[in-house]
């Protein structure tokens, strides 16, 4: 097994801090949705500041991917894109209903699915 470049160690790094910040916001944002964690203003904080992380974390591995000449970039930008979308929809369209929350719910997993295929595509070419 031989030497891995920089760039797939930042990969990996920044890939991992993204898994983990969406996990804790999709687990907070079901919560709210079901009604078994209650949105309090802790939470929100909470939710926003997580995928506030999601949306600076794929923006930097898109940055690096890109700036290696790997394959994978551009899906990474566009997954940067509906992030930004799903976020400005849930801070100013206030989600009351399950209707704009799984609206959000489903920008947000196809974006994540987005960042999970550009960062293997990026690996299987190194």
């Amino acid at each position: 097994m031989g030497q891995q470049p920089n760039a797939l160690r930042g990969i990996k790094v920044t890939q991992m801090i993204l898994r983990t910040a969406f996990l804790l916001a999709l687990v907070i944002g079901l919560g709210g949705m079901f009604g078994w964690l209650p949105f309090t203003p802790a939470t929100v904080d909470l939710h926003i500041a997580s995928g506030i992380i999601v949306a600076i974390s794929m923006a930097a591995l898109a940055a690096s991917i890109g700036r290696s000449r790997r394959p994978g970039a551009a899906v990474l930008w566009i997954g940067v894109l509906l992030v930004v979308v799903g976020g400005f929809m849930g801070l100013y369209l206030h989600i009351a209903g399950n209707a704009l929350g799984l609206a959000h719910l489903a920008l947000m997993l196809v974006a994540m699915g987005l960042a999970e295929m550009g960062a293997a595509r990026a690996k299987k070419s190194a």
